[in-house]
């Protein structure tokens, strides 16, 4: 019997096995927030990576790395820490066959694509008796911690990352967890010969698991129909539904026999092998894989974490702000109100400015860009006050800035909106961020139609950034000064990877659609491109959602 609940499972395990020791991170997308709670693998490598050489002088900063990862310095896990990774350091393999060393082995681990790559990799290349004792391991800690509804969370790397605790597993289990991640950086170091399954083998070990699966549930046709009903609605299945219908298949696989079983965990994790360049090739313009909507799942699991470990108010008021801008990222606005409410009742009035800018993103998204703007303004007059005797205050309202700016181009208030595009500062981000700016005041000053709202200013930026920018909004800065550079757009968007692709082809087929309809009068181009940006579907972009309103 052939059960659907396969797609399910693989995606939980393979997010689950893939992730186990995925940080949050944040480039663009997600902030970097440790739980001091949950230490995995990377952070354990992120740690050893900068204690390699425990100097008298380094002493402190290493005990106090151990401290912020929840191990306690000089007790038996920290003794774990030290050993693995005098192991890996000191191994002939990593050393010899990872450029720079096992430094960069760690480096790599914190990079998101890097780390899947490894991980993959070192899973197909492991014995079929190590996969296995890896996967029992990971159920053993399924069994043991996991609450009826994998602690509420709907994102299975969040839920087998909190599972593999450190702080919950045994001695015995954190020495087989760190040794059997050594095994798969080792592999991968070495690059062994793999054999994957047939497509007639693959099949064979389908028909097994949904045998296994059936022995499992030993005949009970209510646990049958809560499974298939699992297996059939995914996602709007309940946490508790889905948490249980995913040990049963854990089980499962276990309870068959090889070389069935090992078909199956061989085909939890495909062996990839990209290299940087590899990887940018088969990017698409248009991805069918939504790394935003993921990065975004990951994050609003992250912080929910962080927030049932909350030591202040102020504290879990900055985990539900992030839990609030996640759901507001995957267009979960009316859930993302109701908790930066939350927040903002128990966050302090002169530390929440972060928070309001949360707030006014929220609004905006729900279309209520006028709102928006009433909890910004108050915020944007201190800032611009605060500017006048600190110069530089301004960026650290960024934020608040642009959002007010498309709260303004939305209300067609357009010399409101070059008014506060012009105080919007991001040092920190660099040229792209006010190479993005003028892009944007080319928008504004040609919807308006109105010459007078030129800018000196913004006008001079625009200029400068057409001419100097190298990414994609230099293009189509050249775009929207009439110049035909859709071919160079397209290769520049086709060489950027995964999230990124999908940040900026979202800006790319928002303003060349924009350009259509507001420039060129060509409203069915604007239509067709639209299309494509619903596609792409990039969750948490402003063009996205602003886009739907006006192409």
């Amino acid at each position: 019997m052939k059960f659907p609940i396969l797609c399910v499972l693989l995606a939980t395990l393979c997010g689950g096995c893939a992730n186990i020791s995925q940080p949050t991170q944040n480039n663009d997308a997600l902030a970097t927030h440790p739980d001091p709670g949950v230490v995995t693998a990377t952070s354990l490598l992120e740690a050893a990576a900068n204690t390699a050489t425990i100097t008298p002088s380094s002493h402190a900063i290493h005990d106090q790395r151990l401290i912020t990862l929840g191990i306690e310095p000089g007790s038996h896990k920290a003794a774990v820490l030290d050993a693995w990774t005098e192991k890996i350091e000191t191994d002939p393999v990593i050393t010899a066959n990872v450029q720079g060393g096992p430094q960069v082995m760690g480096q790599m681990l914190l990079d998101p694509a890097a780390r899947d790559t490894l991980v993959k990799n070192g899973w197909a290349h492991l014995s079929p008796e190590e996969r296995l004792a890896f996967f029992k391991l990971l159920t053993q800690l399924v069994d043991k911690m996991m609450p009826s509804d994998c602690y509420g969370l709907g994102d299975s790397r969040a839920v087998m990352t909190k599972a593999a605790s450190i702080k919950t597993m045994s001695d015995a289990e954190i020495d087989a967890y760190f040794e059997l991640m050594y095994d798969m950086l080792r592999v991968s170091a070495l690059n062994t010969p793999i054999t994957m399954p047939t497509p007639v083998q693959h099949a064979a070990a389908v028909a097994k698991f949904g045998l296994a699966v059936e022995a499992e549930l030993k005949g009970n046709k209510a646990d049958l129909d809560r499974l298939v009903a699992f297996a059939v609605n995914g996602a709007k299945t309940s946490r508790t539904n889905a948490c249980w219908g995913t040990g049963v298949s854990l089980h499962a696989v276990i309870s068959m026999n090889d070389p069935d079983r090992d078909v199956m965990l061989v085909s939890f994790m495909q062996a990839v092998k990209q290299t940087p360049s590899s990887a940018k090739a088969a990017a698409s313009l248009y991805a069918q894989e939504n790394f935003l909507f993921d990065q975004h799942q990951h994050y609003l699991a992250e912080q929910q974490m962080q927030a049932d470990s909350a030591k202040s108010d102020q504290e879990k008021a900055s985990f539900l702000a992030g839990q609030a801008s996640a759901l507001n990222s995957l267009n979960r606005n009316d859930e993302a109100l109701n908790l930066i409410k939350q927040a903002l009742q128990l966050s302090k009035p002169d530390r929440n400015f972060h928070i309001v800018a949360i707030e006014a993103n929220i609004l905006f998204s729900m279309d209520k860009p006028q709102a928006a703007l009433d909890v910004l303004l108050p915020q944007l007059a201190h800032a611009r006050l605060a500017e006048q005797k600190n110069p530089g205050i301004l960026s650290v309202y960024g934020e608040h800035f642009i959002t007010a700016t498309f709260s303004y181009i939305r209300l067609e208030q357009w010399q409101n909106a070059i008014d506060t595009l012009v105080d919007a500062q991001s040092p920190l981000e660099g040229p792209s961020f006010y190479a993005y700016r003028g892009l944007l005041y080319r928008y504004i000053v040609k919807r308006a139609n109105d010459p007078t709202l030129d800018n000196a200013t913004l006008e001079k930026n625009a200029e400068y950034y057409m001419q100097h920018d190298p990414g994609h909004y230099g293009m189509l800065l050249k775009l929207w000064a009439g110049d035909d550079v859709h071919l160079d757009i397209d290769q520049m968007i086709k060489a950027i990877s995964n999230a990124d692709n999908q940040e900026a082809a979202s800006e790319v087929l928002f303003y060349s659609a924009a350009f259509d309809k507001f420039v060129k009068n060509d409203s069915n181009g604007a239509r067709a491109k639209l299309e494509k940006l619903n596609k792409l579907a990039p969750y948490g972009s402003a063009e996205w959602i602003y886009g739907k309103w006006v192409l």
